[in-house]
């Protein structure tokens, strides 16, 4: 019962950290002003697609299979794998429905989600 509460912890940490790692890119890209409407908005509408993809890249790197009492460099390296993974097919899906991301936005993103 614990482990099962520290992994669902786990997860909603990371569904928590997703939007606020992208909503903070948007921000740090803006140069810490409000975001213009529009971008905002085609952001909130990525967003559940975002979310998607990273959780499900989150999950097939095994990030939520072990307790960690401390993480090691084979862990970070995973998390490493698995935000980049998860930020390449987030890119190849912005690519195909044609959104107009802000280029600068995916590297952002993808530093402050690690």
């Amino acid at each position: 019962m614990f482990f099962l509460k520290r992994r669902f912890t786990a997860v909603l940490v990371d569904l928590l950290t997703i939007p606020i790692s992208w909503y903070s890119a948007y921000w740090l890209r803006f140069n810490a002003r409000s975001i213009p409407q529009d971008d905002f908005l085609q952001a909130l509408y990525i967003l559940p697609f975002l979310i998607g993809i990273q959780f499900f890249s989150f999950s097939f790197f095994g990030l939520y299979r072990g307790i960690w009492g401390f993480a090691s460099l084979p862990d970070f390296i995973r998390i490493l794998k698995s935000v980049l993974v998860g930020v390449v097919c987030s890119v190849i899906v912005l690519f195909f429905f044609h959104f107009q991301t802000p280029r600068v936005v995916i590297p952002i993103y993808a530093w402050l989600l690690v």
